[in-house]
């Protein structure tokens, strides 16, 4: 999983065609499943970071709050 995500993160952008947002996710046996985001900073601001978080944080517990969790196949 390090090593897949060291290559994603050292992948250059495309200014000019995109995408300046790429995700990743690494199925890992045996471990927890990782959700990697790659964000080219011209478009992520400090702003945006909080917003993306929060987002993800408010889906979580609501999930949780429902009863359903993230079940790794």
């Amino acid at each position: 999983a390090r090593r897949m995500a060291k290559i994603f993160f050292q992948e250059p952008f495309d200014l000019e065609r995109g995408p300046l947002l790429r995700t990743l996710l690494l199925r890992c046996k045996g471990e927890h499943d990782r959700l990697l985001f790659c964000i080219h900073h011209v478009a992520f601001d400090h702003g945006a970071e909080k917003e993306l978080l929060g987002g993800f944080l408010q889906l979580y517990e609501q999930l949780r709050s429902n009863g359903l969790e993230w079940k790794p196949r």
